[in-house]
């Protein structure tokens, strides 16, 4: 309410200064133009000073009619000065109004601008939040990248390296068809042969078998004596096993010549295979096919130097006649 007095204060002075300008030059210098107090109304502080001015009047010498004279033109002026006060009143009563309509907006929008600040400041928050975790996954995004990287060249080496094996493979498996052509037509020459030799086997008829053991002491084997009646063809089968010594093994035929032999020689193993049984003898054999052979005696003869061992003996004939018989 003060603070609403001294706005009206202000507003009158400055009023009374411009209505006093004009009281002064039409009443003289003896007029007192009004001073309002914020304790008094407009109508209050123009009584006051109504009377201040009668007395300044009377204290300048004037009579009663000079003075009710004055007063008659003093009064004159109230009615403009309180329509003005009035009306700077009501304006100072509006601006009042409004101030306080702006002091309201102005309250309303600091509390909005402390909302948004506010809001604002959650929103800083979040964008620093929502920006440390957009760093993050671009880190882990770039992480993840070069590992992409890795993994490509990876991938590519990997993927060179299955080049470089499919083109072996390939090559494979064209030698593997190669080799599969090979193994077949050595499949069916093999069969030919079997068959040939199923044949031939068929065509045999086993004159001879005899199993000879040696003994170290032995010098001489008598020899084995296979006598044939007439042109034929004989198959020799012989398979010796050595533990000791030397031993030589010859075919000779009705004319004492020799149309093949085997020579064996045990030699000493080292103290680690002595007890392998396998590696303690010495074998070897021989197989031998003589065509048109002559009617006469043949013999196997067996040669031992120091030998101990067996030798296996197997003589077959051929059973069809011949073609010259």
């Amino acid at each position: 309410m003060k603070k609403c007095l001294i706005i009206l204060v202000y507003l009158f002075s400055n009023s009374g200064l411009l209505f006093s300008q004009e009281i002064k030059n039409s009443l003289g210098n003896n007029f007192v133009y009004p001073q309002f107090h914020e304790n008094f109304s407009a109508e209050e502080s123009w009584e006051i000073h109504k009377e201040a001015y009668k007395k300044q009047l009377k204290k300048n010498g004037l009579t009663d009619q000079e003075i009710d004279r004055k007063m008659v033109e003093y009064e004159k002026e109230k009615k403009l000065f309180l329509e003005r006060i009035n009306n700077q009143s009501e304006q100072a009563a509006i601006q009042r109004k409004e101030a306080e309509l702006m002091r309201k907006k102005a309250e309303e929008q600091r509390k909005d601008a402390e909302i948004l600040r506010a809001k604002a400041e959650q929103s800083r928050k979040e964008a620093d939040v929502q920006r440390q975790k957009a760093d993050d996954m671009r880190k882990q995004a770039e992480q993840a990248r070069k590992e992409s990287a890795v993994e490509r060249e990876k991938a590519e080496e990997q993927r060179k390296q299955a080049l470089v094996q499919r083109e072996r493979a390939e090559k494979q498996r064209v030698e593997a068809d190669v080799q599969r052509k090979k193994a077949e037509e050595m499949r069916i020459q093999a069969e030919e042969q079997r068959k040939k030799a199923e044949k031939l086997r068929n065509s045999f008829e086993n004159i001879l078998t005899r199993n000879i053991e040696v003994y170290a002491a032995a010098t001489v084997v008598d020899p084995i004596r296979i006598s044939v009646d007439k042109k034929t063809t004989l198959y020799f089968s012989i398979n010796s096993r050595l533990k000791s010594g030397n031993m030589l093994v010859e075919i000779i035929n009705p004319r004492g010549e020799k149309e093949a032999e085997l020579s064996m020689e045990n030699k000493p193993n080292s103290a680690e295979t002595l007890n392998d049984e396998f590696t303690k003898f010495t074998n070897g054999s021989i197989s031998k096919t003589i065509a048109d052979t002559e009617a006469g005696d043949w013999q196997i003869r067996i040669f031992p130097e120091k030998a101990e061992g067996t030798v296996s003996i197997s003589v077959a004939r051929y059973i069809k006649p011949s073609s010259d018989e």
